[in-house]
């Protein structure tokens, strides 16, 4: 058997040995989404991902307009009064929201979750300018009844009875926010607002809340200011805007927000709103993702992303030796060393489920490697050699656990152990004469092997 073809039947197992990967790759992935069921199980008996959109004082009035219609009988258009209910959603001019998230841990067999109980108090002040505008539009014939709504995406979540205070007085808050878009949350129906002399009110909402893994709030003042603690440790910030001030420890962290109307152009989006189209508002929102600093399904994602890598270099050890110790090595032993490589990201999701992913990951490791060591102590009839190859796969094994680690950084590490792996080989191969090698016949070596 001649050189290419030794390198064509490799490069056929290589192609053969992404099958048995694959699997294993989309078992860690059907393991991922066993722990996302137990999430959603979570969430189905306790809450789920919360939001909180408010408060916001929202008016129901009539108006009439012209309507234009075509009347066939009198063939030409018709103009005619019609009458419409809208809302006016009236923004408090600030807004300070103070959160606290106490977290725990709950399981489904053997997954866990972290969900929060918070409390939750929301003040401002707003005034009735726009109210006393409205009452002046001459296209307007009736204005409703006022209401201070919040939207609360899950109310599960709501362990107790919210209070609303309101410009000094204690208001009772009803189920549900009265708003089309979204009727999750609560409102208050108010009978003092002015509508005959400007005036300003000041409020407070306070209230405990249930939720699982992310909190977000959407700051619905022309001025807001929020602040978010909680005792978790691993917060991953997200939404439109990052927190002005933020402290993160072992004990957990504190946030702040700042925004402002030029900032967030909240205005607009909230008549938008009132119109209809409530996409941008409910996306203008800010917040907090309690997320797992050690997810072992992802880790193990991304490590048997170099699996192929980890087979080409050890098949093109192999290689070389064949070629430079005059070693024939038969397929079957290249078949049995990638299957052990591929079992090693079974083996680490396996263990990572119980015990820690540093743990699981050094176990497989060892596992592995000193496999591989004994497997190919034999192949290559030397114990050096084994241990010389179990060692080279431990560093590579303990080089992958460095750029798994290293999210911002793992493709440029990646890159240069693609780039250091090549030029090993090259640097190896440099005073070859491959003419010379390509005529060499494996079945010499396997002659010589026989007669030893």
């Amino acid at each position: 058997m001649r050189i290419p073809v030794k390198l064509a039947i490799i490069a056929a197992l290589m192609l053969l040995l992404v099958i048995p990967l694959l699997l294993v790759v989309s078992k860690i992935y059907e393991r991922d989404n066993y722990h996302e069921q137990a999430r959603n199980d979570i969430a189905n008996s306790w809450t789920g991902d919360q939001l909180i959109l408010g408060p916001i004082l929202v008016v129901p009035y009539t108006r009439i307009y012209e309507n234009r219609e075509f009347n066939k009988e009198l063939e030409r258009y018709v103009t005619s009064k019609a009458r419409v209910d809208e809302q006016l959603f009236v923004l408090p001019d600030t807004l300070n929201g103070d959160v606290d998230l106490q977290t725990e841990i709950r399981y489904r067999g053997i997954y866990e979750v972290p969900v929060y109980s918070s409390a939750i108090r929301l003040g401002g002040e707003l005034s009735n300018r726009e109210i006393l505008e409205l009452a002046q539009r001459e296209d307007v014939i009736e204005v409703g009844q006022p209401y201070l709504s919040v939207v609360v995406n899950d109310m599960r979540g709501i362990t107790a009875s919210p209070a609303l205070n309101w410009n000094g007085d204690t208001v009772n808050l009803l189920p549900g926010s009265q708003l089309a878009f979204r009727n999750a949350g609560i409102h208050a129906p108010l009978s003092d607002i002015d509508r005959a002399a400007l005036s300003r009110y000041r409020f407070s909402v306070s209230f405990s809340l249930r939720g699982m893994s992310s909190f977000r709030f959407v700051p619905v003042g022309n001025s807001s200011s929020i602040d978010i603690a909680s005792s978790w440790p691993h917060p991953r910030f997200e939404g439109l805007y990052l927190p002005s001030h933020r402290e993160i420890s072992d004990s957990g962290f504190s946030a702040s927000w700042q925004t402002s109307a030029f900032a967030t152009n909240i205005a607009e989006k909230a008549r938008d709103c009132a119109s209809g189209n409530c996409s941008q508002l409910m996306n203008n929102s800010l917040g907090v993702v309690l997320i797992d600093p050690v997810d072992v399904y992802l880790q193990a994602q991304r490590a048997s992303k170099y699996g192929i890598l980890f087979i080409g270099l050890t098949f093109t050890a192999f290689f070389l030796f064949e070629v430079l110790r005059k070693i024939a090595i038969h397929p079957i032993q290249y078949t049995l060393v990638g299957l052990a490589l591929s079992v090693f990201y079974l083996l680490l999701v396996s263990l990572a489920e119980h015990i820690s992913f540093l743990w699981a990951y050094g176990i497989a490791t060892l596992a592995c490697s000193g496999l591989l060591g004994f497997y190919i102590t034999y192949v290559l009839k030397s114990l050096r050699r084994g241990s010389l190859f179990a060692a080279a796969i431990t560093g590579l094994y303990a080089i992958l656990y460095v750029i798994i680690q290293e999210e911002d950084y793992a493709f440029s590490m990646g890159a240069g152990l693609i780039f250091i792996a090549l030029s090993g080989v090259m640097f190896a191969t440099r005073n070859i004469d491959w003419f010379q090698v390509s005529k060499y016949k494996f079945q010499d070596a396997e002659a010589e092997a026989g007669k030893t």
